[in-house]
């Protein structure tokens, strides 16, 4: 299903609380974020631009472009930066349904619909990238994803407990997700504009 401008906002402000209390069971059995009524959400409810201080004058932009089918002209830098927010949003959003181990049995997908440059994502080589990062900050050795990590020294130290046992079909899904959170953070964050194709437990369509 994919998810509606008016239901969106629910989802990336509970995320910024960890609190999904106010969603109550989530029956579907796939959520689709897809970035046109990510935009529509945005102009429906400016919650998330003034929480982080974003310009909405910026998102109207990629709106009324959107709104138009394309006969509109958009800035192509304010479709980027809209972008860049997309995705950054979907990252707090996945590393919080991790931790939380809410959505278990719910398949989640991110969808984009530009003619834009892809950039194809293997998750099982990233996420290996990942792992790597998480033990080796504690000696503070270089490798590529600490940066996008947003854990704390104590957090690092217990990461593989965070999720529980990896014997659970459930606890492994939470794993994936952060990880696809810190694959996602980072790839959006150094490309700009670019359409993040991956393979993995979040699928990118």
């Amino acid at each position: 299903m994919i998810v509606g401008y008016k239901r969106y906002l629910s989802f990336l402000i509970d995320a910024l609380t960890d609190d999904y209390s106010d969603l109550g069971g989530v029956e579907e059995e796939e959520l689709i974020f897809d970035f046109e009524q990510y935009v529509f959400s945005q102009m429906h409810l400016g919650v998330l631009c003034h929480h982080y201080g974003r310009s909405l004058y910026t998102i109207y932009d990629v709106y009324r472009w959107l709104s138009s089918k394309g006969k509109e002209e958009v800035d192509q830098n304010s479709l980027f930066q809209v972008l860049s927010w997309y995705y950054l949003d979907h990252s707090v959003f996945l590393r919080s349904i991790a931790l939380c181990g809410v959505f278990s049995s719910v398949a989640v997908s991110l969808r984009v619909s530009l003619e834009l440059e892809k950039t194809k994502i293997s998750f099982k080589e990233e996420s290996l990238k990942v792992l790597q990062s998480v033990s080796s900050s504690r000696i503070s050795t270089v490798v590529g994803y600490e940066g996008f990590l947003d854990l704390n020294y104590t957090e690092i130290r217990e990461f593989d407990s965070l999720f529980g046992s990896m014997d659970s079909p459930s606890s492994s899904l939470r794993k994936d997700r952060f990880v696809s959170s810190v694959i996602i953070r980072k790839f959006s964050s150094e490309n700009p504009g670019i359409i993040i194709d991956m393979d993995g437990v979040v699928k990118c369509i």
